[in-house]
């Protein structure tokens, strides 16, 4: 990484300067405008010296939050409650939190010492903290940040449990029908090579589909990874993810899971932003960004765009087929009665009780019929290769 020296101009006309990290000038660029700076001067101070040795993951941010929070409600000075946040966390974010001490004594504001950290700190992170800082309310506002991390970690966790056990159903289920085809019906087809035509219709359909697979499985495992591997890379392209995005939205069971989890996201992440005083055309572009899904995302620029151009938010989204009718009737009634944060959060917290109920449901729904479909698989195989015993057993009773 190379660590760039800048000055120019934030969003609100406010001088700033500071240092990021970056692969590249262009890099280093394209991060500090999508933070909304405007930049005059950028220079390369050399590299950087020291190397995040490991990545920081969302829980860990959210027990620095939380560290930070109390801190700052306790009246604890910010340089002394990073000393402190240092000595109590360790990797990479040690190491970031190290860095941030650094900007901060020399004169940097804590957003901007942040904002130097994108990989680290989001725009809706730093966006809160500067705004906590403009209104004079940063312990409050570092409180709201946390709840709203942990809430969305604690979404992220429901998700991921529900469809860790289905995976491990699906995992296992090829993997028996796989020891079955190569090992177990073999075996067996020694003891039937003498009856031929004899043997059951269901019988000569295993060992036909046996003999199939054995041949074939080389050219298959070799063929799904090749498949795997190429849409593993497809996906991380623009287009790709945009292909994945709209197939995770329509799909069957799942489609309904996923858009209320972008559902929750976005108007829990619009409330809070606007509840903080950030201005609405920005907390949209830091939504947009933050949305994880490209068709939201669409739908989120093409509201900026309308509201730049004095559309009211409820007018924008008529139509919208990823917003369901009663968010539509509380963003129009807040933007009614002037508590547009507060309807938003209402909404967040209603679709997150729902997002509970639409996980038990989808696992009640996938892993029986996972369960059911394995059984009767195994079933039929026990079948096929036992019957033709019974049938010698009463010929010859």
């Amino acid at each position: 990484m190379i660590l760039f020296k800048y000055s120019g101009y934030s969003s609100e006309r406010m001088p700033v300067s500071g240092q990021i990290e970056a692969n590249s000038q262009d890099e280093a660029l394209a991060q500090l405008q999508k933070q909304g700076f405007f930049v005059t001067k950028i220079s390369s101070a050399g590299r950087s010296g020291k190397k995040q040795r490991g990545k920081v993951s969302s829980q860990e941010l959210v027990v620095f939050t939380r560290l930070l929070s109390t801190m700052a409600n306790a009246n604890v000075p910010l340089v002394d409650g990073l000393e402190t946040a240092c000595g109590q966390v360790e990797g990479g974010l040690r190491q970031v939190l190290q860095r941030l001490l650094q900007d901060i004594k020399t004169g940097r504001s804590l957003s901007e010492a942040l904002s130097a950290h994108p990989s680290v700190f989001s725009r809706l992170y730093f966006s809160m903290v500067r705004a906590g800082e403009v209104s004079g309310k940063l312990s409050v506002i570092l409180e709201q940040l946390y709840s709203f991390m942990e809430r969305m970690s604690t979404l992220r966790r429901k998700v991921v449990s529900a469809l860790i056990y289905p995976s491990i159903i699906m995992i296992l289920s090829f993997v028996i029908a796989s020891i079955f085809m190569l090992l177990f019906i073999p075996q067996f087809k020694t003891n039937f090579g003498d009856m031929g035509d004899r043997l059951p219709d269901i019988t000569r359909f295993v060992i036909a589909l046996s003999d199939w697979f054995e041949s074939a499985a080389p050219y298959l495992f070799i063929s799904l990874a090749v498949v795997v591997l190429g849409l593993f890379r497809f996906f991380r392209t623009r287009g790709g993810r945009r292909v994945l995005d709209r197939l995770r939205i329509r799909m069957p069971l799942v489609g309904g899971l996923v858009r209320k989890v972008i559902l929750v996201r976005v108007t829990r992440t619009l409330g809070t932003l606007l509840d903080n005083g950030v201005p609405i055309i920005e907390t949209l572009t830091i939504v947009a960004s933050a949305a994880g899904n490209s068709v939201m995302e669409d739908l989120l620029n093409q509201m900026k765009r309308k509201i730049a151009d004095g559309q009211r938010m409820a007018e924008t989204l008529r139509g919208a087929p990823l917003i369901p009718r009663m968010v539509l009737q509380m963003v129009a009634i807040g933007e009614e009665t002037g508590h547009l944060p507060e309807m938003l959060l209402k909404s967040a917290e209603y679709y997150d009780t729902d997002v509970d109920v639409a996980v038990e449901r989808l696992t009640s729904v996938i892993t029986p019929i996972l369960i059911i479909s394995l059984g009767l698989f195994i079933g039929l195989l026990i079948v096929a290769l036992f019957l033709p015993m019974f049938n010698m057993s009463s010929m010859t009773g």
